[in-house]
């Protein structure tokens, strides 16, 4: 007899990929051959996973406690821990790096993020940070603009909703609710410039003890079209007709994040060394 986590840990709910993205970024800039390393926001710890070619003790933590039993499950040779960033169980001055990859974005205090992570990384240890970047193509950011459109749909066309529905699920809702979005720090899904993210440091522990050794701000707009074009179409049709659309667009989504837009990017990666505190 199945239980609930074998239930609850099927592919389809928590599919793995392959190293891409900023998870690739990652692990292009985290050294060979090193102790430990926390993947600081690692989900059900399909991108932690790779890190143990780098780290002979590899650390997952998420505040989602689903998504730590699916990881715990699935990967048995890595700590996965249940935590918010802003407190962490480690020790200080435990890990030789600490990868957050578009984590920043959703804690509720992002300083308070950063005093912990300088608190836990070791003198000379290795901070690598993604995030959504304010580029030309951050207003498309899913994240925010699909709850306003789906509140606009239900409570104006709602008619659209129910058929969209009806093709889904075969049947028509019972009830439309609808609730209009507050955009507040700890319900925005935040991007960020290169200038966001020095001045929180400055903010932080970190300054005046850190020092930024890359940089990579890319990927323009097919990413985050492909994003919305995955919602929109879940909409309306089956999960694997979806993924067979969605396919080719993935396939470009990568090949862009690779390009270096500089500026005008959708996405943003600092590799940061934390120096030792000046005396």
């Amino acid at each position: 007899m199945e239980t609930s986590l074998e239930i609850n840990t099927e592919y389809s709910n928590f599919p793995e990929y392959d190293l891409k993205g900023r998870y690739k970024l990652a692990f292009n800039w985290i050294p060979q051959g090193i102790n430990t390393l926390l993947d600081a926001g690692c989900a059900w710890g399909y991108g932690t996973r790779f890190f143990r070619q780098k780290s002979d003790r590899v650390y997952g933590l998420d505040p989602t406690q689903i998504f730590v039993e699916v990881a715990k499950h699935r990967y048995s040779d890595i700590t996965f821990v249940e935590s918010e960033l802003e407190k962490t169980p480690f020790e200080s001055e435990f890990f030789d790096a600490i990868v957050s990859c578009d984590t920043l974005e959703h804690v509720h205090d992002e300083v308070t993020c950063l005093n912990e992570m300088f608190r836990i990384l070791k003198p000379g240890g290795v901070l690598v940070i993604t995030t959504p970047h304010k580029g030309l193509f951050g207003f498309m950011d899913p994240g925010n603009s699909i709850q306003w459109i789906e509140y606009f749909i239900k409570k104006n066309l709602s008619y659209i909703y129910r058929l969209a529905y009806r093709i889904r699920k075969g049947e028509y809702p019972e009830k439309i609710e609808y609730v209009k979005p507050i955009y507040e720090h700890d319900t925005t899904h935040r991007h960020y410039s290169l200038a966001d993210l020095v001045e929180m440091l400055n903010k932080s522990n970190f300054k005046d003890n850190f020092i930024i050794e890359k940089t990579f701000r890319s990927g323009l707009f097919i990413g985050v079209f492909t994003m919305n074009l995955d919602f929109y179409l879940s909409l309306f049709i089956k999960n694997k007709i979806k993924e067979f659309i969605i396919k080719p667009f993935l396939f470009f989504s990568e090949i862009d994040f690779w390009i270096p837009y500089n500026f005008i990017g959708y996405n943003i990666g600092v590799k940061i060394i934390k120096i030792p505190l000046k005396k």
